[in-house]
């Protein structure tokens, strides 16, 4: 009986992490497919994905995503005007007319920069937020990856960590979505 216990736990354990890593799975096949398609579009040259979200993390709302979240922003200009568009678990939102200016700005000045960022330190947690920043044209992709253990301020490497152009860069998108929830 034991045993048999054991076994179920198990394999209820292993569902449960399989179900979080299919529902990312299913957000970033979605992401990508929506930023292929608009580079369709000859007046869409790049699109940039921005992903956010936490593993291992308890859900508060009542879209369940298997215990964790993640959201993917892309970013876009088309016909001289820059739109914005979330992708999650739960839904697609509509796109947004948005001034996303600076952030086209400081890529284009600093791209090499934030995609060469290095961070250090270690995982504690079972669950931690992450960021991904994702730049898709018709001739290349880059992105860079970091978590939020990095900028911990226990972690040694924090202020280097936090100095990273691809830190900054994260923090003008989140600013930017920020003001975008504001009415």
């Amino acid at each position: 009986m034991r045993n048999y216990l054991l076994i179920s736990f198990f394999i209820v354990l292993y569902s449960i992490s399989n179900a979080q890593d299919r529902t990312f799975d299913s957000v970033n096949m979605q992401a990508h497919s929506y930023a292929l398609d608009l580079l369709k579009n000859k007046e869409t040259d790049k699109i940039l994905i921005y992903k956010t979200g936490c593993i291992g993390c308890p859900i508060l709302t009542e879209c369940k995503c298997s215990s964790g979240n993640i959201k993917s922003f892309l970013f876009w200009k088309e016909a001289n005007k820059s739109y914005v568009l979330e992708i999650n678990c739960c839904e697609t939102t509509e796109k947004k007319e948005t001034d996303i200016g600076a952030v086209w700005q400081e890529l284009e000045t600093n791209k090499e920069a934030i995609y060469n960022s290095k961070f250090k330190g270690k995982k504690k947690n079972s669950h931690y937020d992450f960021y991904e920043v994702k730049v898709i044209s018709n001739e290349s992709s880059q992105k860079i990856e970091m978590s939020d253990f990095y900028f911990d301020d226990d972690n040694k490497y924090h202020k280097q960590n936090s100095r990273q152009s691809a830190r900054k860069f994260q923090k003008l998108i989140d600013v930017i979505l920020m003001s975008e929830d504001q009415p």
